[in-house]
């Protein structure tokens, strides 16, 4: 978990701009083919609804968008019923006057129990709540902000910390289109800035489904 806090804190911290090729892949990140910007309908970078001006927010981009990973183990805590393994989400959120939030979790529960039975949870959560957001055509300009980086482990009490992250801008290539796994309207973005993968099989895109 300590690597993988590391990693994310490095990809973001603006080491790494964004420029991947748009693929497909299987599971939550999985690709779908789509006219970019445009939900497979309309013209590139307008969303389908008309072309913003130059660096605004197209209106189908002003929403909640989240990306959801599970990887279990096919074990359960004996305590709680709870499935053991690792859940790693990514929420984005995008609004109309240009301001943004981003937020990432990794909660891994692979180990049961502690003390008394207990049961043992382990989270990383990232989050930058000062971001901002343009759009040319079809790339997203992201900036973070800074950000803040909290590991909790309250079986392990030592591993208990809060940091800063350094403000970081995303160049991020994006298209609207459908998720085939659920059926939902999804935000493909590429997965390396985000430092996540689809497992057993790296992939090189994500699917944020529209939340609201």
């Amino acid at each position: 978990m300590k690597s993988r806090t590391s990693a994310i804190a490095y990809v973001l911290g603006g080491l790494i701009m964004a420029a991947v090729m748009i693929a497909g892949c299987d599971g939550g990140g999985s690709g779908h083919s789509g006219t970019p910007g445009g939900g497979g309908g309309g013209t590139p970078g307008d969303g389908g609804g008309g072309q913003p001006p130059a660096g605004g927010i197209p209106q189908a981009l002003v929403h909640t968008w989240e990306w959801a990973r599970p990887d279990p183990t096919g074990e359960f805590n004996p305590v709680t019923g709870e499935p053991l393994g690792e859940f790693r989400t990514l929420t984005l959120i995008i609004r109309a006057d240009g301001t943004a939030a981003l937020f990432q979790s990794d909660r891994n529960n692979v180990q049961c129990c502690g003390v008394g039975g207990v049961p043992c949870t382990e989270q990383v959560l990232n989050e930058w709540d000062t971001s901002t957001a343009t759009v040319q055509g079809t790339t997203l300009t992201f900036n973070t902000g800074g950000g803040t980086s909290t590991e909790m482990n309250n079986c392990i009490p030592a591993r208990n910390r809060t940091g800063p992250i350094a403000t970081a801008t995303l160049t991020l290539p994006w298209q609207l289109t459908t998720n085939p796994d659920n059926g939902k309207q999804a935000l493909q973005l590429p997965a390396r800035p985000f430092n996540e993968t689809c497992q057993p099989t790296p992939c090189p895109v994500l699917l944020l489904d529209l939340q609201q």
